[in-house]
């Protein structure tokens, strides 16, 4: 948590220039607390130089109290993340395949809707949960509830934000993702929806005890 005497909007866009910074997204859920600061480093950077350098840029542009920080770095590489998106569009409907590269690895996923540009980026986010099956257990299930398209604190950036219901033998979750409206709507639902599940990653990796579980009472793998 960050305790800041400086412009959010700035600080979020001065972190997200740094080279080694794959996504930073500034949180502030209430006014009167302290502001949350998200940042996934790239694969290809150095995580130790990469956390210096937000560190200097906390305190030159955010001023905050580094005394009170205790980062932990981590690496972009850890988690699903964004790497292609491919839409084929028809008359009445349009198809939209995601591919995100995880752990040396690409998997892939696609999901068909209507052929309007307000569902296409919907499309894209039932996508990326599809490509996201081939690392989750097999007993996870995952949906798009609803998306967002808002103004982030009263700069003129947009945030897209995604909730996505997931479903597993232990039960039920919702979870909220959100991303940087960068140019290209579809896009950033992948990120938004990767931001929503990637949190909770740790739980939903496959399992060889719950895959026995899953065979035993029926369920479908597909």
């Amino acid at each position: 948590m960050l305790r800041t005497t400086g412009d959010l909007p700035e600080l979020q866009r001065a972190v997200r220039e740094l080279h080694g910074v794959a996504e930073a997204m500034v949180r502030w859920p209430d006014p009167r607390g302290p502001a949350e600061l998200r940042v996934v480093i790239g694969p290809d950077a150095e995580a130790s130089d990469t956390t210096d350098e937000v560190i200097q840029v906390l305190e030159r542009v955010g001023g905050v109290d580094l005394d009170t920080l205790a980062p932990t770095p981590r690496t972009a590489a850890e988690r699903p993340v964004f790497a292609g998106l491919e839409v084929q569009r028809g008359e009445l409907d349009t198809r939209v395949e995601v591919t995100l590269r995880y752990r040396g690895r690409e998997v892939r996923g696609a999901a068909e809707g209507l052929a309007t540009g307000d569902h296409t980026p919907r499309t894209a986010a039932a996508a990326t949960l599809q490509a996201l099956r081939e690392v989750v257990r097999d007993d996870v299930r995952m949906h798009v509830e609803w998306m967002s398209r808002d103004g982030a604190g009263g700069s003129r950036d947009e945030v897209c934000s995604i909730a996505v219901t997931v479903l597993t033998l232990d039960g039920q979750d919702q979870h909220i993702g959100s991303a940087l409206i960068r140019g290209d709507l579809r896009e950033s639902a992948v990120r938004a929806t990767l931001d929503a599940v990637n949190r909770r990653l740790g739980r939903l990796i496959g399992d060889a005890a719950l895959d026995e579980e899953i065979a035993r009472r029926g369920l479908p793998k597909g």
